[in-house]
């Protein structure tokens, strides 16, 4: 269990416990979410407006699959 009063904090903590764990992380934008399966990248936006990571759109309320 994590406690903190700032989730900045938080952040760096799992971070680091991440990275030495050796899993990567990446930051997203509030509202997208990303998974990687099978060679694949599923992004899914979850906010009314449009939402843009690694120069890639995704529309409101939309997914898109795209090879990795």
């Amino acid at each position: 269990m994590i406690g903190a009063h700032s989730p900045a904090l938080i952040a760096e903590v799992l971070r680091g416990v991440l990275d030495r764990a050796g899993v990567d992380t990446t930051d997203l934008p509030p509202g997208l979410r990303l998974s990687r399966r099978a060679g694949r990248t599923l992004l899914q936006n979850w906010t009314a407006g449009p939402l843009t990571w690694n120069g890639i759109q995704v529309p409101p309320v939309s997914f898109q699959v795209r090879p990795d």
